[in-house]
Order: C-alpha cells, then sequence, then structure tokens
C-alpha cells in the first residue's frame, strides 16, 4: 500500500509539473483572443507547484522525525529500528518529489532548445483574423511553419511568421506585445 501512494505521489507531481514549465519555457501566448491565459491564473499555478515541491518534501522530513523522536522516546529498540527505516523511506520519497520538478524542467527545456527558437510571442491580428508569430533565433520561416504544423492543431497554426533579430521588450521586461500590434499593422 506505501509502494502504490509513492508511486502515485511521484505520478501527481510529474502532473503537476510538465504542463506549468512547457508553458514557462516557450512563452508563447495569443493576445487579442479567446486562446490567452490569465496572467493571474497562471501566476496562482506557478505558486501551487512551488508549494507543493517545497512543502511536500520539508511535511515528510517533519513527519519522519517526529515518528523517529516517538520511538526514540518509548525506548524500544524495535520500534526505534523501525521508525529509523520510515524516516529513510520519508526523506528518499521527500528528495523524489522535489527533484522531480527539476528533472522535468530541465528535459521541457533541453526539447525547446532543440527547435533553434530562442524566444516568441504571438498576436492576434483582429483587422485580418490571422495569428501573427514574431520569434527569434536560428531557424527559417518555412521551417518553423512546417514544426508548427507538426505539433499544433489546424486552428493554432501561425498564418504569419516574422523572424526578428531580437524581440522588443517594455520597460518591465516583458515582451512588448503593444509594439508588435504595431510592427504588424505597418508590414501589412
Amino acid at each position: 500500500m506505501k509502494k502504490i501512494s509513492y508511486v502515485g505521489m511521484f505520478l501527481l507531481t510529474l502532473a503537476l509539473a510538465m504542463p506549468v514549465y512547457a508553458a514557462n519555457i516557450k512563452g508563447c501566448s495569443v493576445i487579442g483572443s479567446k486562446v490567452q491565459i490569465d496572467v493571474k491564473i497562471a501566476n496562482t499555478v506557478h505558486l501551487v507547484v512551488l508549494i507543493i515541491q517545497i512543502a511536500v518534501p520539508v511535511l515528510l522530513v517533519v513527519f519522519g522525525m517526529m515518528d523517529l523522536t516517538k520511538a526514540v522516546i518509548a525506548g524500544k529498540e524495535d520500534e526505534i529500528k523501525k521508525a529509523q527505516m520510515i524516516f529513510v523511506k520519508r526523506l528518499i520519497a521527500g528528495a523524489l518529489v522535489f527533484f522531480v520538478f527539476v528533472i522535468v524542467k530541465m528535459l521541457v527545456s533541453f526539447v525547446a532548445d532543440d527547435d533553434g527558437i530562442m524566444n516568441c510571442a504571438c498576436i492576434y491580428d483582429t483587422e485580418n483574423s490571422k495569428i501573427v508569430l514574431f520569434y527569434q533565433g536560428n531557424i527559417d520561416e518555412v521551417e518553423i511553419l512546417n514544426k508548427a504544423k507538426e505539433k499544433l492543431t489546424n486552428y493554432m497554426v501561425p498564418n504569419k511568421v516574422v523572424k526578428l533579430d531580437k524581440l522588443p521588450y517594455n520597460a518591465n521586461g516583458k515582451i512588448d506585445r503593444k509594439l508588435l500590434q504595431n510592427m504588424n499593422k505597418e508590414n501589412n
């Protein structure tokens, strides 16, 4: 039964970690359409994942220490050995929970870096009803469209792709999407 709970905790952690980190690595979103995710929701999910990553291992260690302390106070040798084994198992489970997030983030970043896109942002051209992808990287427009067609459903594939030497950033250090909207209007 305990093995099942550890496996379940591992799978839950993996399931929670993957979408959040996949979204954070790419940083692509569509503005001006129903596809955009509210920043508050994304920040809340990120906070929950951080709490799970930190709180679960700490709680596992604390509960293991409490069990070990009870056994030591009781003074029974067999209970102390049993509590030591449980404590070690909880330490390992805590380390697994913590490092699953790190490993998943690392794997997703390797996959994301493979495609030659360093950074990207999408805007929705409301006048022409088209998705425009602005990107920075060492891949050409045709190749990026082919990759998008392989990985995305048809309605999500950008209608126009624009390669930039560097994406514009605002004073807060975020991609300046209003400037991208203006650049798109000037090029039409």
